[in-house]
């Protein structure tokens, strides 16, 4: 068994909805969750940012990239392939088809991101530590080249997450097999661009399922038994319930909405840590491991 290995728990989607963010600043103010990402197109953006500096800046706070929901931060016209007729990003599915028919432009992708991390910028003041893009569009081609792209000219490597999981992680988890395994199968083309151009990252992650697999609440422990390597990344959804989010991210029936008050529930229970600690991981904060790359930790 390796020992001392290092857990990087990232809550995604900061800034999505006020009930959302509660609940990451909570599990955070816990020392559970020890990074989040905010989205800083969502029209809350700014006061998760707030919410974030006075609780104390208790966790990493790094960028989101988004294609995929609410507005784009530049005006429609300038980014016509990434719009619908009111403005808005694509749904993911509608995004997915646009792109497998070569219909999503790169050059709008660029922009907006562009836009996007400046934006990041102007509402904390700093650059980002860590970055992953929402529901993973970041690592399809060519909108993988895209992100090293921008994130090279940032004058410290952000930490990047690698969607890749072991073989003894999707073994174990039985959620959502044919999503992970599409994720994993581009995940993987990335996380080598990524280590060739020495973006520090985990070399794998855990987290990914579907909302059923939520209902297990010993699902978080599941993953941590079959995290493989040093140092490993935990994506999480929680949060309390949103309303703010029918219609944007999930719908109003089925278990979107309640999705991350389980995860909120599972990870703020104290046994979480303790379980963390039995399988030897120390829970840590991206920065601490951004010293050599991959394997800082």
């Amino acid at each position: 068994m390796v020992v001392n290995r290092k857990l990087i728990v990232v809550a995604d989607d900061l800034g999505i909805g006020f009930e959302t963010d509660r609940g990451i600043i909570e599990l955070a103010c816990k020392g559970v969750v020890s990074a989040t990402v905010l989205l800083v197109n969502s029209p809350t953006a700014r006061q998760a940012v707030a919410a974030w500096l006075k609780a104390g800046k208790p966790c990493d706070l790094g960028w989101h990239p988004c294609l995929t929901l609410d507005k784009p931060i530049l005006a429609p016209e300038q980014v016509p392939s990434l719009v619908d007729r009111n403005g808005d990003f694509w749904k993911l599915n509608t995004f997915l088809t646009r792109w497998m028919f070569g219909l999503i432009s790169q050059v709008d992708v660029y922009q907006e991101w562009c836009a996007q991390l400046t934006a990041f910028r102007e509402m904390t003041g700093v650059n980002p530590v860590l970055i992953n893009t929402h529901q993973h569009v970041g690592i399809l081609a060519p909108f993988a080249n895209i992100l090293v792209q921008i994130l090279e000219s940032l004058p410290v490597k952000p930490w990047v997450r690698r969607v890749v999981e072991s073989q003894k992680t999707i073994n174990m988890i039985s959620g959502a097999r044919l999503k992970r395994w599409f994720l994993c199968s581009y995940g993987k083309v990335q996380a080598k661009a990524l280590d060739y151009h020495k973006f520090p990252g985990a070399k794998t992650m855990i987290g990914l399922t579907d909302p059923y697999c939520l209902k297990n609440d010993r699902f978080f422990d599941e993953c941590l038994q079959s995290g493989w390597g040093d140092i490993v990344e935990l994506m999480c959804h929680p949060g309390y319930v949103d309303t703010s989010l029918i219609g944007r991210d999930v719908t109003e029936y089925g278990d979107g909405l309640t999705r991350r008050q389980w995860e909120l529930g599972i990870l703020g229970n104290p046994q979480f840590l303790n379980d963390a600690a039995a399988c030897n991981y120390q829970i840590v904060r991206p920065s601490s491991c951004m010293g050599s790359g991959r394997l800082a930790c």
